[in-house]
């Protein structure tokens, strides 16, 4: 199973973040299988993105040959990606 500490480029997360940007947060949420949000947010330049998604999506772009993470492989909230940001 992949693990979140494994995500260790700033790089990936931005790439992520744009991907998002550039889909729209509802398209971006789709592709990937994730819900919306609910508690936890990335702020960056004064938007918000949604934490979850994009930790699971940054992690296939710094390991593309394991893919994103998808909702199921991590928790939430302050237990996962919040804690790594």
């Amino acid at each position: 199973m992949a693990h979140l500490s494994k995500l260790t480029e700033s790089a990936a997360v931005l790439e992520a973040i744009q991907e998002c940007e550039e889909l729209g947060q509802e398209q971006f949420l789709t592709r990937y299988g994730f819900g919306a949000p609910r508690e936890y947010f990335i702020r960056l330049a004064g938007r918000l993105y949604p934490s979850k998604a994009v930790m699971g999506v940054a992690y296939g772009k710094q390991h593309p040959a394991e893919g994103p993470l998808k909702a199921e492989d991590f928790a939430g909230g302050k237990g996962a990606a919040v804690r790594l940001l």
